[in-house]
C-alpha cells in the first residue's frame, strides 16, 4: 500500500514543482526582480527533502497512514498559493 501511494505521489510532485517553477522567473532581470530566486530554490530543496524523509519513513514501516505522504504536497501547495497571492499584490511588476 505504501508503494502504491508513493507511485501516486511522484506525478503530484511533478505538478507541484511545475507550479513552483512559475515563480523562478518573476520578471525582467534588468529590473532587479531576480532576488527572489534563492528563496524559491530553498523552498524546492526543503520540499524534496521532506518527500525523501517521508519516503524513508514509509519504507521502514513507521508511517501511521500511507496518505501522510500527501501532507508535504499540501504544505508545498500552500506555499505556492502564498507566492501567487504575493506576486499578484505587487504593483508595477
Amino acid at each position: 500500500q505504501t508503494e502504491w501511494v508513493w507511485r501516486l505521489a511522484l506525478p503530484v510532485s511533478v505538478l507541484v514543482l511545475a507550479l513552483l517553477a512559475v515563480f523562478m522567473v518573476p520578471g525582467n532581470p534588468r529590473t532587479g526582480a531576480m532576488g527572489f530566486i534563492p528563496v524559491v530554490i530553498l523552498i524546492f530543496l526543503v520540499y524534496m527533502q521532506g518527500l525523501n524523509m517521508l519516503k524513508s519513513i514509509a519504507l521502514k514501516g513507521d508511517l501511521t497512514h500511507p496518505a501522510m505522504v500527501f501532507f508535504v504536497h499540501g504544505i508545498a501547495l500552500g506555499i505556492i498559493a502564498w507566492l501567487a497571492y504575493r506576486s499578484n499584490r505587487k504593483v508595477g511588476v
